[in-house]
């Protein structure tokens, strides 16, 4: 008789739910443990690439986003003050044509509740805070806060970029702050005047800072994140009120109808953007990372969500290939270090280049916005083909 190999995951984020699910549907033993008290979540966006959407497809869960997501019409960016056209790329059909699959903007608690329910109530349990593990040649075992302990396989570390996990593994070292702070919020399209909001995402470029809006729930909805450089140092937080004067003061200048979007959102929320540098491995025996345990993903390529799904589908694969779980964990890193590595420091780059305070750099940077879309008119997001032609669910193990 073949025992199920026994996969422990902590946290429960789009990364833990994923790799919960295709080890699930793999023949695996899945158990998972989150340390809040309940599921849910302050409104929030997120983007899903044709990449992201590859791997729920490969779950059977893509019908779900056509249910409840928005497929933006293209990908524009404007100037921050006079609301000029730097570039337009078409991406709902595009994206389909170029990638083999649609990008789609959403709720990310409509996302995450979908995900839920591809999985038994009782795989994620709540209020269960990990205080460390120990492990051994043939076993791992998490201790919880609560006293109790529970024995795997393999030990899984989905537990955000603050992860107790990743501390226990490799030592604590605090997350560095990019000197960036972002203000989110979303607003009911019924309170902002007709057609302010297109159906496009749409990307304002700013000296020191950039804001992004796209709609969430198609013609509903819409959700913004604004961010600044300062020098201020403040908690990264999902849930610390943001005060909407300073926020409006952060962005005086900026374009009216910015600013309208603002006045009309009725709550927002502020955290400090903070930053990684990418690690040499986050694997040792029995225990992994993934998501931003392993790898976070400043947001300016919208991947952090995407390449934890990424993640989880491909280490579900690797630990169900029939390799010994060391083996397994191993090769799960080596499919994906190179490729999340880039990912996180294109990002980094990214954040310099949109946000740039020399009118030198904004110039050359929209000429080549400008050649660009000369040279490929029709194609999609520009210079983002190797993230999103990326099909994790296919790649060799």
């Amino acid at each position: 008789m073949t025992t199920k190999l026994r996969v422990t995951i902590i946290g429960a984020g789009l990364g833990g739910l994923v790799a919960a699910i295709a080890a699930k549907r793999a023949g695996l033993e899945v158990r998972g443990f989150e340390q809040a008290r309940a599921f849910g979540e302050v409104g929030a966006g997120i983007q899903l690439g044709p990449n992201a959407v590859k791997v729920l497809r490969a779950l059977d869960l893509e019908h779900g986003l056509f249910e409840f997501g928005a497929q933006p019409r293209n990908h524009v960016a404007r100037s921050w003050k006079s609301g000029r056209e730097l570039f337009r790329s078409p991406t709902r059909d595009a994206c389909v044509e170029q990638f083999g699959s649609p990008f789609f903007q959403v709720q990310r608690s409509d996302l995450h509740e979908h995900l839920r329910s591809a999985l038994p109530d009782d795989t994620f349990l709540l209020n269960k805070q990990m205080t460390g593990f120990t492990q051994n040649r043939d076993s791992v075992v998490a201790h919880f806060r609560d006293g109790t302990e529970v024995e795997s396989d393999v030990l899984v570390g989905a537990d955000g970029i603050h992860s107790t996990v990743r501390n226990e593994l490799l030592g604590a070292e605090k997350p560095r702050y990019t000197g960036v702070i972002c203000w989110r919020g979303q607003v009911e399209a019924s309170r902002l005047p007709p057609d302010l909001i297109p159906p496009d995402s749409l990307n304002w470029m700013g000296p020191g800072g950039c804001v992004v809006h796209y709609f969430v729930r198609p013609g509903r909805l819409v959700n913004w994140i604004a961010h600044r450089q300062v020098d201020v140092w403040a908690d990264e937080s999902w849930s610390k009120p943001g005060d909407k004067q300073e926020l409006m003061d952060a962005f005086t200048g900026w374009h009216p109808s910015l600013l309208r979007m603002f006045e009309a959102t009725e709550t927002c929320f502020k955290w400090a953007l903070l930053d990684r540098d990418p690690l040499p491995t986050w694997t040792k025996d029995r225990v992994t990372l993934l998501g931003d345990s392993a790898h976070p993903m400043l947001p300016f390529f919208a991947q952090g969500g995407a390449m934890a799904m990424e993640d989880g589908y491909v280490l579900a694969r690797a630990l169900a290939s029939g390799a010994d779980p060391i083996a397994g964990l191993h090769a799960y890193e080596a499919l994906r270090k190179e490729r999340s590595t880039r990912v996180q420091l294109s990002s980094r780059a990214r954040a310099d280049s949109i946000q740039t305070t020399s009118l030198l750099a904004r110039v050359r940077r929209d000429v080549g916005f400008k050649v660009d879309q000369w040279l490929r008119p029709a194609g999609a997001i520009r210079r983002a083909d190797w993230i999103y032609g990326y099909d994790a669910t296919a790649v060799p193990l």
